[in-house]
């Protein structure tokens, strides 16, 4: 099992309207403002590069966030608390609690294959550097060392390729179209992870540096037990958050031509 518990509401608001929408045509998005956004249309036989241009383009206002549209700053990002619990049978129990998270402004989309007409979605994007610091507490082991503290930290994805895969199924409700989530997936893929988790072992310096460097000496097998916990996480709460605003935005309102 698993807990997520983050301000996470935004970041669902921007990766409907980055990754999907491409432009949403209500009346709270004015023609003068985000002149970077433009339509995409689903019959346009280059619509995976339009998403991709209104997606890069968006990234870009990250820092400042895009109030025009609702869009606070989503770098950093902060989450008030994700844990990661593999059930009574792991070996990992990780806490991050008052987490600042860095690095999604930076993302590039690598590639968008869109099927709306079959209401399929795949975004394959690029994050160079994606940083999460702070408080964590954990009780694990790793190639049956035990790991077990509590304190300050930085954990660091490097080089990461994220795939996003949604699928759904369109429902009508007073005669509008409307998208429904029916799986999102989530695949992370960094180079590389390294760690510094202060205060491990009640403090004790010398195990704790020891326990670092053979974290970050042995990062593969480290995410290997960490990646299922953290893309199940991200995956159900995704489906759950950006399920409450589809729900508010038409189908065609995402795709005009699919009226």
């Amino acid at each position: 099992g698993y807990i997520v518990i983050m301000d996470f509401s935004q970041c669902v608001c921007f990766i409907v309207v980055l990754l999907l929408l491409s432009e949403v045509k209500s009346k709270s998005v004015d023609s003068n403002k985000g002149n970077y956004l433009h339509p995409c249309l689903a019959k346009d036989p280059k619509l995976q590069e339009c998403m991709m241009e209104v997606g890069n383009s968006m990234f870009e206002h990250l820092h400042k966030g895009i109030p025009n549209i609702g869009i606070p700053v989503l770098d950093p990002m902060i989450v008030s608390e994700m844990q990661l619990l593999g059930g009574k049978k792991s070996i990992v129990h990780l806490s991050l609690m008052n987490s600042t998270q860095t690095g999604l402004g930076s993302s590039v989309i690598k590639s968008i294959k869109a099927e709306p007409k079959h209401n399929k979605f795949e975004i394959n994007m690029f994050v160079p550097k994606y940083i999460i610091e702070g408080t964590y507490d954990v009780n694990a082991k790793i190639a049956t060392l035990p790991v077990v503290g509590r304190g300050p930290s930085t954990i660091t994805l490097h080089d990461m390729n994220s795939k996003w895969t949604l699928e759904g199924s369109v429902v009508v409700k007073k005669g509008k179209k409307y998208f429904k989530i029916n799986s999102f997936k989530v695949n992370l893929s960094p180079k590389k992870m390294t760690f510094l988790l202060k205060d491990l072992f009640n403090g004790n310096k010398e195990l704790g540096d020891t326990m670092n460097m053979f974290m970050n000496e042995n990062w593969e097998e480290v995410f290997k037990q960490l990646k299922p916990l953290m893309e199940t996480g991200y995956s159900d709460i995704l489906i759950q958050l950006s399920s409450n605003i589809f729900k508010k935005i038409p189908y065609t309102d995402m795709f005009p031509d699919m009226a």
